[in-house]
C-alpha cells in the first residue's frame, strides 16, 4: 500500500492545491446550478420552464401545467442533477486534500477539523492518547498496565488534539477545543491570564500567568510569537548537570538559563478614546498563545478590555471616614528612641492585620508640626508584597533646623500630620497591579507624637 511518511513535502502541496482548486470549482458550479437562474420577474412554467411572457392565466401552453399562483411562475430554476454531480466533484477534491493526512494518521484524518473540535470529547486533554490507552494508568499490584486499542470516538479525540498541537488547526478551532477542555477542568482561557482592570493610556500593560487553578498541562502563555513564554520555571530532574555554557555562580544562587517570568508587559491598542465621563477602552494588541506539551498554540485575541486613564488618575481615590480610621490605626506613626537616635516609623503593612479590611494602596506624606511651625518631613509607602521581620517601616525623615530639639522640648504639643499620596502609589501600582484593587488612600489626619523606646536598634 502506498503511504506518505516524514514531513510534508512537495506531494502534500500538490494534493492541497489541486484539491482546493477542485473544491472551489465545484462550489462555483453548485452555486450556478442552484442560484444562477433566478426568475427576476420573468414568467416561466415551473415544470418545463417555457417563457410565458404575454401568456394570460397560469396554464403553460407548452406542457399544459397550471401553476397554483402567480409567484410560482417567477421562482428560481434549480438544476439539482448538475448540483449533485458537482457536489460529488467537491467531495473528490476534499479527498485529495486529506489524502496526506489519512495516509499518515489513519482514517480519522477524513473528519474535518471543525467537526473534531466541537464533537470530539475533550476531557482528557492534550495527553489524551497516553491516558486512554492505559500507559499512564498507575500499575496495580506491581503489574504495569497494558496499552489497549482505542475506540473510534477515542481516536477522534486523539486526532483533534494532535491537529491542535501540530499547528494544523486555525486559532479559533484551537480555542474551541481548549476552551471545552478547560471548562471540564473548572477553568477557562480568560482565567489563565491576569490583566489589571485600570491602566495608564499609552503604556504597555502588565499581564501575569495565573498558576492557581490552572491545569498542569498548561505550562505557560505568550502574546505573539516573539514574546518569551510566561509561566513557572521548569524544574530539572535531580542529578542532571546544567547545560554546557550556562553561567555558574561564584557565590550564592543564580538565575537558571531556563528560568521564566510569571509577568511581563505587552502592547495594547485603544479601542475607544476616553471622554470626560468615561475612561478609554484598551485591549491587548497581540493574540494569545498557550503552551501545551511544549507546543505554543495560538488561540486568538484575549477578550478582556482594560479601562485607560491619564497619568495621575489611574487609581481610584478613597477618602471616606471609615477608611481614614483604618489607615490611622494601621499606620500608627510614632517616634522611636534608640539610645541617642530618634527616628519616625509607621507600621509595616504586611504585619498589620487591620489592613485586611482596607485592601488599598497607601502612600503617605508626613509633616511634624509644633504650634504652626514645621519641624520635619518624610514620606513612606506600605509594602504589601514582602512580609518583613519587623512590624514597622522607618520613614526617610528630614529635620528642619532645630526641629528635633523643639520636638524634644515640647513633645506634648508636637503633632504628626499624614496626607495620602496617590501619585506615588500609582507608580507602585504600575509595577505590580495584581495584589490589590486599583485604589489609593487620599485622606488626611493628624495625631499627637508618641514615643517608643528600644534598647538597641534592630537591623
Amino acid at each position: 500500500m502506498w503511504t506518505m511518511t516524514g514531513t510534508p513535502g512537495i506531494l502534500d502541496t500538490i494534493c492541497l492545491y489541486v484539491g482546493c482548486g477542485i473544491v472551489i470549482l465545484g462550489l462555483i458550479f453548485v452555486w450556478r446550478a442552484l442560484f444562477g437562474d433566478r426568475g427576476k420577474g420573468r414568467r416561466r412554467c415551473p415544470r418545463c420552464w417555457y417563457d410565458m411572457a404575454g401568456v394570460p392565466g397560469l396554464r403553460c401552453p407548452e406542457c399544459g401545467r397550471e401553476a397554483a399562483r402567480e409567484a410560482h411562475l417567477t421562482r428560481t430554476r434549480r438544476r439539482w442533477p448538475g448540483a449533485m454531480v458537482w457536489a460529488l466533484v467537491m467531495v473528490l477534491g476534499y479527498g485529495g486534500i486529506v489524502t496526506p493526512r489519512v495516509s499518515r494518521h489513519g482514517i480519522e484524518g477524513v473528519v474535518p477539523t471543525t467537526a473534531l473540535v466541537w464533537w470530539a470529547r475533550a476531557s482528557d486533554g492534550p495527553d489524551a492518547r497516553s491516558v486512554l490507552d492505559g500507559t499512564k494508568t498507575p500499575s496495580w499490584n506491581g503489574i504495569a498496565p497494558v496499552a489497549r486499542a482505542l475506540l473510534w470516538r477515542e481516536r477522534l479525540q486523539v486526532e483533534a488534539w494532535r491537529r491542535v498541537l501540530a499547528g494544523e488547526a486555525w486559532a479559533w478551532q484551537s480555542r474551541a477545543l481548549i476552551e471545552r477542555w478547560l471548562k471540564a477542568k473548572g477553568s477557562s482561557i480568560e482565567r489563565l491570564v491576569e490583566v489589571p482592570r485600570r491602566w495608564r493610556t499609552g503604556e504597555a500593560v502588565m499581564v501575569r500567568f495565573v498558576q492557581r487553578g490552572t491545569p498542569p498541562e498548561v505550562t505557560g502563555i505568550a502574546f505573539g510569537p516573539s514574546m518569551p513564554v510566561l509561566g513557572p520555571s521548569p524544574i530539572p530532574p535531580p542529578g542532571v548537570p546544567p547545560p554546557p555554557g550556562s553561567p555558574r555562580p561564584l557565590v550564592g544562587p543564580t538565575r537558571s538559563p531556563n528560568a521564566r517570568d510569571l509577568s511581563a508587559r505587552v502592547e495594547v491598542v485603544t479601542l475607544r478614546p476616553g471622554t470626560a465621563s468615561s475612561p478609554a477602552q484598551l485591549k491587548i494588541r497581540d493574540a494569545l498563545e498557550i503552551e501545551l506539551g511544549g507546543a505554543r498554540v495560538p488561540v486568538g485575541k484575549l477578550g478582556a478590555s482594560i479601562d485607560g486613564y491619564e497619568r495621575g488618575a489611574v487609581l481610584e481615590r478613597v477618602n471616606d471616614r471609615a477608611t481614614n480610621e483604618i489607615v490611622c490605626e494601621a499606620l500608627n506613626p510614632r517616634v522611636v528612641v534608640v539610645g541617642s537616635e530618634r527616628f519616625v516609623v509607621v507600621s509595616r503593612r504586611s504585619e498589620a492585620k487591620i489592613w485586611e479590611s482596607a485592601d488599598i494602596e497607601v502612600g503617605v506624606k508626613l509633616r511634624m508640626m509644633l504650634d504652626g511651625r514645621l519641624l520635619g518631613t518624610g514620606s513612606a509607602a506600605t509594602d504589601h508584597i514582602t512580609a518583613g521581620i519587623h512590624d514597622y517601616i522607618e520613614v526617610p525623615w528630614t529635620w528642619e533646623a532645630g526641629g528635633m530639639e523643639a520636638m524634644l522640648a515640647s513633645p506634648e504639643k508636637a503633632k504628626i500630620e499624614l496626607t495620602g499620596d496617590p501619585e506615588a502609589m500609582e507608580e507602585q501600582y504600575m509595577n505590580d497591579p495584581f495584589e490589590l484593587r486599583p485604589a489609593a488612600w487620599a485622606g488626611k489626619f493628624q495625631v499627637r507624637v508618641r514615643f517608643n523606646s528600644l534598647r538597641a536598634r534592630q537591623p
